[in-house]
């Protein structure tokens, strides 16, 4: 597993975005808009989805979709792994969850969020 370090979630988006080479992603609606924003400025088309009571995705999605999923409030480690079971191009937005496991294509998280000290 390669590790790359960069200084925001927002960073990790764009590289895992230019890196992969994603023209088409799946973004819940319930999600940050900055993360929506680093998508739009590397033109990268945002397909939205629902998710139900319990965080999961409210709908199915192609088996080859780059699809974005937050480990909400980093309850979430349950949905990740049934997500990760069905979709090969996951990317685990950990940044409510620092210290979950990383999984899928790409995963990321914010020191910022945890660590208060730590600047842009």
């Amino acid at each position: 597993m390669e590790v790359v370090y960069l200084n925001s979630a927002r960073n990790c988006f764009r590289y895992i975005i230019k890196t992969f080479g994603i023209k088409e992603i799946y973004i819940p609606y319930y999600l940050c808009s900055c993360l929506r924003h680093i998508a739009f400025v590397e033109k990268c088309k945002i397909n939205f989805y629902h998710i139900n009571s319990d965080f999961f995705p409210a709908c199915s999605f192609l088996e080859n979709a780059y699809i974005l999923y937050p480990n909400y409030f980093g309850i979430c480690s349950k949905n990740v792994e049934k997500l990760l079971n069905r979709y090969p191009n996951l990317i685990i937005d950990n940044s409510h969850s620092f210290y979950s496991k990383h999984s899928g294509i790409a995963s990321f998280n914010s020191l910022r969020k945890f660590f208060s000290y730590i600047r842009d």
